[in-house]
């Protein structure tokens, strides 16, 4: 019964996805095995992950806050690419509550992506 559901798993999460765990020739079980074993681990690295971008942000806010003067500091110091993920963040969240966010709101919903941008060469003079 349980190699029966496994090898049906292809058409539950699609032969592309399974194939980054095993190829054609591998036991389904190996390569179901494999595929819940790689979701358990990223499952188990969200918390510390997200700890580490919040901690990330809140700092990075808290000494450009001080250094600009402003906790709008991002408007008066990125560089265009950035700006722009700013903008996209800042005009969603400006359509959703019909209202301008605060500093802090377009901070936390820029993606952990964006942060490490602000550790290139273009910023270190900030």
């Amino acid at each position: 019964m349980v190699s029966e559901y496994f090898r049906h798993l292809d058409q539950r999460v699609s032969s592309a996805r399974l194939s980054s765990y095993g190829n054609s020739d591998d036991d389904v079980l190996d390569v179901a095995a494999t595929y819940i074993w790689n979701a358990s681990i990223s499952q188990s690295l969200y918390l510390p992950l997200s700890m580490l971008e919040i901690t990330i942000r809140n700092r990075i806010h808290h000494v450009m806050s001080e250094h600009v003067g402003t906790e709008y500091w991002f408007l008066a110091v990125l560089h265009v690419e950035e700006m722009r993920t700013v903008h996209e963040v800042w005009s969603l969240l400006s359509k959703k509550h019909r209202t301008p966010p605060t500093a802090g709101k377009v901070l936390a919903d820029l993606t952990l992506g964006f942060w490490p941008k602000m550790f290139e060469k273009k910023y270190h003079e900030l």
